[in-house]
């Protein structure tokens, strides 16, 4: 459902682990640029996604990332809870 936002975040995350693997700063600055990491590439993905259905907002002010990263959070727990619905059927049977 959200293809370019999964890909921006695993982006992220790959960008903070060749952070980690400089010597002597990598374990300082790896918390700092996986957080960012993360961040970025989910809000360009989710961007990515939004611009494909043709529902991108031209705006680009801290309102318009503000309300990205809110329906970012808003489909990420759509998804946990219904994996947490689907392992519970599955167990109910």
């Amino acid at each position: 459902q959200h293809p370019n936002l999964a890909t921006g975040i695993v982006l992220g995350a790959a960008l903070s682990s060749l952070i980690a693997s400089v010597p002597f700063l990598g374990p300082i600055l790896t918390p700092i640029a996986l957080s960012l990491g993360i961040a970025a590439g989910a809000i360009t993905g989710h961007r990515m996604d939004m611009a494909q259905g043709g529902n991108l907002k031209r705006d680009m002010g801290l309102i318009a990332i503000a309300q990205d990263i809110i329906e970012i959070a808003r489909a990420f727990f759509q998804l946990f809870i219904d994996t947490l619905m689907a392992v519970s059927d599955e167990f109910t049977q």
